[in-house]
C-alpha cells in the first residue's frame, strides 16, 4: 500500500478508523480487526519511509520493533540454535533473518521475548550470542530489524 501524499495517508488513516470502529461496534470481528491492526502499521511505516527524516524513521523503526517483540513473542518458539564455543548450548527460539557481512556469518533471533544476535566469525574464532540493545544495533540496521520481525507477523496473533 503506497501513500503518495500526506492528505492520502490521513485519508487511509480515518477510513481504516472508521471501518475498524464500525467492526468493533456492529460484526465483533476479531480477524478483521486485525487486517485493519497490520494494514494501519504497513501504513504507518510507509509513511514515514516517504515522508520523514532519518531521526524519525529510526525511532518508529524502534517503536514497531519493540511493538512486534512483543507480538511475535506470541508464538511458539519452533528454531534451535545450537552454539558450541566452550561449552555446548541449546537455544529454543524463532530465527528472524541470516546475513553474511565479511567474514562474520549472522543469525538474528528472539528467544525469551529478546532479540539476539548469533554470530559466528569463524571455524577458529567461535561462536557468540549477544543481546541486541534497538537503541545501540551492532552489525544490523533498525530497518532490518523492523523487516526480519515483520516477515515473523501472522494471523491469529491478536485474537484470544
Amino acid at each position: 500500500m503506497k501513500a503518495t501524499s500526506p492528505i492520502s495517508y490521513l485519508l487511509k488513516t480515518t477510513i481504516l478508523f472508521i471501518k475498524s470502529l464500525l467492526i468493533y461496534i456492529f460484526k465483533k470481528d476479531n480477524e478483521k480487526l486485525e487486517e485493519i491492526y497490520y494494514e494501519m502499521m504497513d501504513l504507518e511505516i510507509d509513511y514515514i519511509e516517504n515522508f520523514s527524516d532519518e531521526e524519525e524513521k529510526n525511532q518508529v523503526y524502534k517503536q514497531k520493533i519493540i511493538e512486534l517483540v512483543e507480538l511475535i513473542s506470541i508464538i511458539e518458539p519452533k528454531d534451535i540454535l545450537k552454539i558450541e564455543s566452550l561449552e555446548e548450548k541449546m537455544y529454543k527460539g524463532l530465527k528472524l533473518r541470516e546475513n553474511i557481512i565479511n567474514n562474520l556469518y549472522l543469525e538474528t533471533w528472539l528467544i525469551n521475548n529478546r532479540l539476539w544476535l548469533y554470530i559466528l566469525e569463524s571455524k577458529n574464532s567461535g561462536d557468540r550470542l549477544v543481546p541486541i540493545d534497538v537503541d545501540n544495533l551492532y552489525l544490523i540496521r533498525v530497518d532490518q530489524l523492523y523487516y526480519a520481525l515483520k516477515e515473523k507477523r501472522v494471523a491469529g496473533l491478536l485474537r484470544f
